[in-house]
Formats: structure tokens, sequence, C-alpha cells
């Protein structure tokens, strides 16, 4: 039985789906896990792909001089001021 402050934030379908994983074994309910799980691991790939996408055009912007590199200490300063 799930217990009634958790369902309030829930839909009955979500509710009805926990309340059958429970009764599940736990290596029943690691497969679930990992099931659930897979879809935001494809999710993290993608987004860690972004950021090397990112990380890239980044470095490109500080090689050829675009972009000016702050020191800590004057990022520091910057702050201390506001």
């Amino acid at each position: 039985m799930i217990k009634i402050w958790y369902t309030y934030s829930m839909s009955g379908a979500v509710a009805k789906i926990i309340e059958q994983v429970e009764s599940l074994t736990p290596d029943e309910k690691d497969e679930v896990g990992l099931y659930l799980l897979r879809g935001d691991i494809e999710d993290q790939e993608a987004h860690e792909k972004a950021w090397v996408i990112e990380i890239q055009r980044r470095v490109a912007e500080i090689d050829s001089g675009e972009a000016e590199l702050v020191s800590l200490e004057n990022v520091k300063k910057r702050f201390n001021r506001a």
C-alpha cells in the first residue's frame, strides 16, 4: 500500500504503477529501475555531447583571441564591488 503523503502529488495512474512495483521482488524492481533510467542515460549522453561541442566552441574563441580570459582575482574583485 502506498503511503498517503506520497500520493498527493501524483496521478492515479502513477500511484497504481507504484503500488504494483511495491509488490515486485527486489530483482524485478531493479529491472524496472534500469528500464526507467535508460531514458535518462540517453538524455545524459545527449547533454554530454552538447557540452563537448560548447567546450570546443569556447576553446576556439580563446585560441582565436575572440574571448578575453579574466583571472579569478579580477572576478572576485568585480563581485566584491557589486
